[in-house]
């Protein structure tokens, strides 16, 4: 993981890759569950929901063009 992780870096701009560390709690999470059955509690829950808006946000607010640029 971490050689594909340094080949992004290499290849996209840092800002737009680094909001996909924040998914790694996503994903744990998912995996403790199939792994060790290991129910996520409510917590972790709701972080993985406020992770994943501002994962939206972000991307949404770099889509739109800037006003006054072509």
């Amino acid at each position: 993981g971490q050689h594909f992780m340094t080949k992004a870096f290499s290849m996209g701009s840092a800002a737009k890759i680094s909001g996909l560390f924040y998914t790694e709690v996503v994903f744990a999470a998912i995996w403790g569950a199939i792994i060790f059955s290991e129910i996520p509690d409510v917590w972790t829950c709701a972080g993985a929901v406020i992770i994943a808006i501002a994962a939206i946000l972000v991307g949404l607010r770099r889509a739109r063009p800037k006003p006054g640029k072509v």
